[in-house]
C-alpha cells in the first residue's frame, strides 16, 4: 500500500478501519501524527490497525489510550525515524517474571547449575538481574548491542546512555511517573534531553579532573562510570554483542523478547538456526512479546530434540483479546509469525459469541471500575479521557483487571471456547492460554 500524508492518511484510516466513524476527539489525538510527518510513523499505525481489525475488533473496543499510543507512544518508543533499525533497550521490573516462574518449574539434574541465555536484555538490563535472583540454582548471561560505559541520571527518574565518546545514545525513564495524557509532550523531552545532555558535560568535565570515583554528582544528576556494577550478581554475566553473532553454547534456556518485532521473517529464521546451534539437547527456547508480570504477552516456545528444534506451543495473556493499548499488533514488518498467529486465535474467540458478549461485559466493568476509562450507554464506545494518569497508576489498575480475569476463570473459557473449535488448547503452568503445535 502506498502511505499517504497527514490529513489524508487520517481520513483514510478512518475511512478503511471505521467507515468514517472514528470522534471528534479521537481524530484529534491522532492528528499529532501529522507534526511527525513520517511515512514509517504512518505505516506503523496502519500496521497496527490492520490486526486490529483482523483480530476481530471494531470502534465500540477502540479505547482513548490505544488512540493516545498510537499518536504519542508510537514516536516516542520505536524510533521508526533511525536511518537504521535501532531498537530501544527499554526494559522495566517484571517484565518476565511469569517467564522466570516458567524456567523454575523445569528440572534441573542434582549438582548441575544449567545456563539461562536473556537476549536483548537492554539497559538497565533489570531482567537479567531479576532472572539471577529468582534461579538462584542458574547462572545467567545478559545480552545486547547497546550496552554503553557511562550512565547519566537525574532527580525524575529519568537516565541517558552515553558511549565512549561521550555522546548520548538513548534517553529513557524508569516510566513509573510518565503520564497518561493527552498533552503533546514533544517539547518537555526535548527539554529533558537538552538537560540530560548539558549535566553530562559538565560530570565528564569533573570526572577528568578526578578519576578516583566511578560515581559522580551535581546538583541532582549522577554520573556512572561503567555502570553494569550496578547490577553485579554472583551467578550473572554480561555479553556486548548481536544475536547470532555471540560466541556461547551448552544452553539450557534461552529468551527472546520484545526486540523480534524490529526485523523480518529472514531474521527470524536466522535467529532459530543460530539458537538451535548454541542450544544443548532438551533446552528450550522463548521467543516473543511481553510487558509487566506477564501481561500482552504472546510468544512461541521451542524445545530441541534429537538435534532439531520443534515448535511446541504458542502463548498468550487473557487481556490480548481486549486489548486498551496497542503494543501487541506492533512490528517493523507486515508480515511477523508471532503476530499472524495471535490474530488466527484472537479472531477466533472474537467470534465466538457465547464467550466473548460475557468476557467483553466484564472487562469493560473492571475497566470502568477501576477508573482506566467509561463507555457511553447509548453508543457503547469508549468516552474521551478527562484527566491524566500515572502510567504506574495504570499499569497497576491493568494488572489487577488482568489477575481478577484469571481469578474468575476466563482463561479456562477461553481454552474451552479454542477446544470447541478443534484447537489443542490448555491453561499453562503460569495461567496463560497455550495452544499447541
Amino acid at each position: 500500500m502506498v502511505i499517504k500524508q497527514s490529513a489524508e492518511f487520517l481520513n483514510d484510516i478512518n475511512q478503511r478501519y471505521f467507515n468514517r466513524g472514528l470522534s471528534a476527539d479521537f481524530l484529534a489525538i491522532l492528528a499529532k501524527l501529522e507534526t511527525y510527518n513520517n511515512p514509517k510513523y504512518f505505516e506503523g499505525v496502519d500496521i497496527i490497525l490492520s490486526r486490529y481489525r483482523q483480530a476481530g475488533l471494531g470502534i465500540t473496543e477502540l479505547s482513548p489510550h490505544f488512540v493516545f499510543e498510537l499518536a504519542e507512544g508510537l514516536p516516542r518508543n520505536t524510533f521508526l525515524d533511525s536511518k537504521a533499525p535501532f531498537i530501544p533497550p527499554i526494559t522495566t521490573p517484571d517484565r518476565h517474571m511469569r517467564i522466570d516462574q516458567l524456567i523454575a518449574s523445569l528440572p534441573v539434574p542434582s549438582g548441575t547449575r544449567p545456563c539461562l541465555l536473556d537476549l536483548g536484555c537492554g539497559f538497565p538490563p533489570i531482567t537479567t538481574v531479576e532472572a539471577a535472583e529468582r534461579l538462584s540454582n542458574w547462572n545467567v548471561i545478559g545480552v545486547d548491542p547497546s550496552f554503553y560505559p557511562y550512565l547519566v541520571t537525574n532527580n525524575h527518574g529519568y537516565y541517558g546512555c552515553f558511549d565512549g565518546q561521550e555522546n548520548l545514545r538513548f534517553m529513557w525513564s524508569d516510566a513509573l511517573h510518565r503520564k497518561v495524557t493527552l498533552q503533546n509532550s514533544a517539547d518537555e523531552i526535548t527539554k529533558i534531553r537538552e538537560d540530560i545532555v548539558s549535566a553530562a558535560k559538565k560530570l565528564f568535565a569533573k570526572f577528568k579532573t578526578d578519576k578516583r570515583t566511578d560515581e559522580i554528582e551535581i546538583e541532582g544528576h549522577h554520573l556512572f562510570c561503567n555502570p553494569f556494577k550496578l547490577y553485579t550478581r554472583p551467578n550473572v554475566t554480561f555479553m556486548t554483542g548481536k544475536i547470532g553473532s555471540v560466541e556461547i553454547d551448552n544452553i539450557a534456556v534461552a529468551r527472546l523478547f520484545n526486540v523480534s518485532v524490529y526485523y523480518d521473517e529472514t531474521f527470524r529464521l536466522q535467529t532459530l538456526d543460530w539458537i538451535s546451534k548454541i542450544l544443548k539437547e532438551g533446552g528450550m527456547f522463548f521467543c516473543g512479546t511481553d510487558w509487566i508480570k506477564g501481561l500482552s504477552s504472546a510468544y512461541f516456545t521451542y524445545k530441541k530434540a534429537d538435534g532439531v528444534l520443534n515448535e511446541v506451543s504458542f502463548s498468550f495473556s487473557i487481556d490480548c483479546l481486549y486489548p486498551l493499548r496497542p503494543w501487541i499488533f506492533f512490528s517493523m514488518h507486515r508480515s511477523y509469525a508471532e503476530k499472524d498467529t495471535l490474530i488466527r486465535y484472537l479472531k477466533i474467540l472474537r467470534e465466538d459469541k457465547k464467550f466473548i458478549n460475557a468476557f467483553d461485559s466484564r472487562f469493560v466493568k473492571l475497566v470502568e471500575e477501576h477508573g482506566l476509562g467509561k463507555k457511553d450507554p447509548q453508543s457503547n464506545r469508549w468516552l474521551p479521557l478527562t484527566q491524566s494518569l500515572d502510567l504506574a497508576e495504570f499499569n497497576n489498575s491493568a494488572l489487577e483487571i488482568n489477575e481478577l480475569l484469571e481469578k474468575e476463570g476466563y482463561v479456562d473459557q477461553a481454552v474451552l471456547a479454542l477446544r470447541s473449535h478443534g484447537i489443542k488448547a490448555e491453561c499453562n503452568a503460569v495461567n496463560l492460554i497455550e495452544v499447541k503445535s
